[in-house]
C-alpha cells in the first residue's frame, strides 16, 4: 500500500525531520501539531486561547490537504503542560470537532519538544 507524506503549503515547514502527516489512502495520520504560526514561530503563550487553538488550525489544514476533516477523526491524543488549560482546550476542540466525538486521550506532561509549547495534538482520521 503506497503512503503519501503530507506536507501542506498552508502551514509552516516542519521544524525537524518529519512530515506533517501520512495518508495511506483510507486513513490519515497527523504528526503532533504544535502552536506554530504560518511562518513557523511559536504562538505567544501569553495569548493562551490563540496558543491552544493553533495546533487545531494546523491539524485541520493537514487533514484538509489529505481530503478529510475533524469530522472524520476517529482518534486524538492531546498533550497539555497544565491541567488548568483543559477546560479552554475542550472549548476550542469542540469548535473543530463539532458533533464528532472521537476516542481521545488527554495527558498533562511536564514538558514538550519546545519549552514554549503548552499543547501538542495529533489525530487519526478516515477518508
Amino acid at each position: 500500500m503506497p503512503i503519501e507524506l503530507i506536507r501542506p503549503q498552508s502551514i509552516h515547514k516542519p521544524t525537524t525531520y518529519y512530515s506533517h502527516g501520512a495518508d495511506t489512502g483510507d486513513v490519515v495520520y497527523t504528526s503532533g501539531q504544535a502552536p506554530h504560526d504560518d511562518a513557523g514561530a511559536v504562538w505567544d503563550p501569553a495569548d493562551l486561547a490563540g496558543h491552544l487553538r493553533r495546533p487545531f488550525v494546523n491539524a485541520a489544514r493537514v487533514l484538509e490537504t489529505a481530503g478529510t476533516s475533524f469530522g472524520n477523526v476517529v482518534r486524538m491524543t492531546i498533550l497539555l503542560r497544565c491541567v488548568e488549560h483543559i477546560e479552554l482546550m475542550w472549548e476550542i476542540a469542540i469548535d473543530y470537532l463539532g458533533d464528532n466525538r472521537p476516542a481521545v486521550t488527554v495527558v498533562t506532561v511536564p514538558g514538550l519538544a519546545d519549552s514554549k509549547y503548552l499543547i501538542e495534538i495529533d489525530a487519526i482520521a478516515v477518508k
